[in-house]
């Protein structure tokens, strides 16, 4: 039997190990051809340059894209009507290119490019479709910058014959791409494209194509962690406003008014929401969008029913074409968010068998499919599963799912050398996350010292990291210190310390705001569970209440919350509004599995409580 402390060293040893593998694989790895494909991630954005402020719709944009070899693209109906005319002899030509222009605002970045590769060959001297090719790789990390170069040199070379209109939007990604290279900084480049962008829509305000673009590229709505707009964000909500009256059977107008509100302001996305499919119906992530505002509002079946049908609208898309669900980021995103829309809903069943789904590695055959597919198992497949069972409040459960599988590479610290183990030392998260859940699961089980010793340990290691090897990026340094600091107040409210444990539980709620808007939410078990909790421990019932009640606000109908101020209402001995609160929750949580202990204490206490209820305690 391992102990935990060298579980956890193997844990972090397997994976610097792998990660060093397929760093040396990838890097002598040459695929042929030139079609390109998404591998998708569990955000769908990169965690390390994530802040609070990242838009909304970069967390449904697949960061990373691969070379794979795949026939010529069929024309497809069901996508979007996007068109913009561009300067060319080839009627087939102008129809893909409008064909990768849907696709660019369904975020189908795999399908439009093929699309407009496909229009250049049709047309060779036409411009247009290389400023697409540069569009669907823009924002690709460093592996792609050599086909970008020359998707933009290409644009340039035709542009001369190109019309003014046209010529305006290779000018924009040409000066993005010069102000990127000459600032080395990704924000001057975005910001010479939208000052282009804007040129070219002051000179042409009619072209509602440009105005899209000009969304997508660079305006896009984002908030601070205190719900303020930021730069550019009512700009870009008072252009999707004046399009969703001008152009109101757009897809992509409701698709990016979606994107623009589910932060701040979901109600005002829902129109959109039941809209949108219909004008794609074919485009699984239009089908699957829908359903972030239905879970914003707390309308979790209507959530699921969208992201039920995107995912038959994605497994048909990649049955029918021969395309694999590494190709498909949608397929995983859309699965990612049914497990926690079920989560919210009670549904742990099905979302386990989702989550089965999510992890089935059957269909992976060749052997650089293969070791994609691991490698996005080992970053973010393993994590679903820590995810759900943490949702539940399954510390131990979540602490054993992190430290699976690990007995195996023992032997292979013995490989390592002196440089290599030192870097693999300054790799603390998955440990420090491990021990938050045993140290969870310890609180839980009101075993007061084996928590305060997991609580020390996460100081411990979060001192070291921050303080010794500094390197954890912001954003994971934000995530250890509200493990540490709900941890600890956990720990101070078991001792009976109310002035210590509120303190910091009200801080680790404000930590948590500093994740950021997440899709779903990253940090499953709301700090503010915790806080009501304590205030329980406390007896102030009142508090614990309106805790409860701003965790409604921001997950509404929320049967974890709904279950908690029930039990407020109980353990204060109000067995009327104890009654009425089990009802809200049972009724919510309708299709619950019926064996969660929430739904067995409920129907408990309902069945225990037929007599006359009244309010005296």
């Amino acid at each position: 039997m391992y102990s935990l402390s060298l579980l956890l060293l193997i844990n972090e040893l397997l994976h610097y190990l792998i990660n060093k593998f397929f760093s040396l694989v990838n890097s002598h790895l040459t695929i042929p051809l030139f079609l390109l494909a998404s591998l998708p991630v569990l955000g769908q954005h990169d965690h390390s340059a994530h802040t609070a402020t990242t838009s909304s719709a970069t967390h449904c944009r697949p960061p990373e894209i691969r070379k794979v070899a795949l026939p010529p693209p069929n024309l497809m109906e069901g996508i979007g009507k996007s068109h913009l005319k561009i300067t060319t002899k080839s009627d087939s030509a102008q129809r893909y290119f409008d064909q990768g222009l849907s696709l660019l605002h369904d975020f189908w970045d795999f399908e439009a490019f093929r699309a407009f590769e496909y229009a250049a060959k049709l047309d060779t001297t036409a411009a247009m479709p290389h400023w697409g090719i540069y569009m669907t790789i823009r924002s690709g990390d460093q592996k792609r910058q050599a086909d970008k170069k020359k998707a933009l040199e290409q644009a340039k070379k035709w542009s001369k014959k190109a019309s003014e209109p046209e010529q305006l939007y290779i000018k924009a990604i040409e000066v993005e791409a010069a102000a990127t290279d000459a600032k080395k900084s990704r924000e001057e480049g975005n910001r010479a494209f939208i000052a282009e962008m804007d040129n070219l829509i002051h000179r042409y305000p009619d072209d509602v194509e440009a105005k899209l673009i000009l969304w997508l590229g660079g305006i896009g709505g984002s908030y601070s962690a205190d719900g303020k707009p930021e730069e550019n964000t009512m700009y870009a909500q008072t252009m999707l406003e004046k399009l969703l009256i001008s152009h109101p059977d757009h897809h992509a107008v409701h698709h990016y008014w979606i994107h623009q509100m589910e932060n701040c302001c979901p109600q005002a996305a829902l129109a959109s929401a039941q809209k949108l499919a219909s004008l794609a119906p074919a485009s699984g992530h239009v089908v699957h969008m829908p359903g972030h505002i239905y879970y914003r509002l707390g309308d979790y079946k209507r959530a699921r029913q969208s992201f039920l049908a995107a995912m038959r609208v994605d497994s048909a898309y990649m049955s029918g074409q021969g395309i694999h669900r590494l190709d498909t980021w949608n397929y995983d995103h859309n699965l990612q968010y049914l497990i926690a829309n079920d989560a919210e809903e009670g549904r742990y069943q099905e979302a386990t068998a989702i989550l089965s789904r999510l992890l089935d590695k059957s269909g992976v055959q060749d052997t650089a499919r293969a070791q994609d597919f691991k490698k996005w198992a080992l970053n973010n497949g393993q994590q679903r599963p820590v995810s759900l069972a943490v949702r539940f409040g399954q510390f131990a459960q979540a602490a054993d799912y992190q430290l699976r599988n690990l007995a195996d590479t023992a032997a292979q610290r013995a490989g390592m050398g002196d440089k290599a183990y030192a870097e693999y030392r300054k790799m603390p998260l998955r440990r420090h996350r491990v021990a938050y859940f045993l140290g969870m699961d310890a609180i839980e089980k009101g075993k007061i010292d084996l928590a305060r010793q997991y609580a020390n340990e996460l100081d411990a290691d979060l001192w070291r990291a921050t303080k010794q090897d500094k390197t954890l990026s912001g954003y994971q340094e934000t995530l250890l210190s509200l493990h540490s600091v709900e941890l600890q107040g956990n720990v101070y409210s078991l001792q009976g310390d109310t002035t210590h444990a509120f303190g910091l539980l009200k801080e680790a709620v404000k930590l948590e705001k500093e994740l950021g808007y997440q899709e779903p939410p990253l940090y499953e078990y709301p700090t503010r569970l915790s806080l009501a909790k304590a205030y329980q421990r406390a007896r102030q019932w009142p508090q614990a209440r309106d805790t409860y009640q701003a965790l409604l606000k921001e997950r509404p109908n929320s049967g974890f919350a709904l279950f908690g101020l029930a039990q407020v209402w109980e353990l204060e001995g109000n067995r009327a509004e104890a009654a009425k609160a089990y009802q809200t929750f049972l009724s919510t949580w309708n299709e619950a599995d019926a064996d969660l202990p929430q739904i067995k204490k409920a129907r408990a206490w309902m069945r225990l409580n037929k007599g006359p209820l009244t309010a005296e305690k």
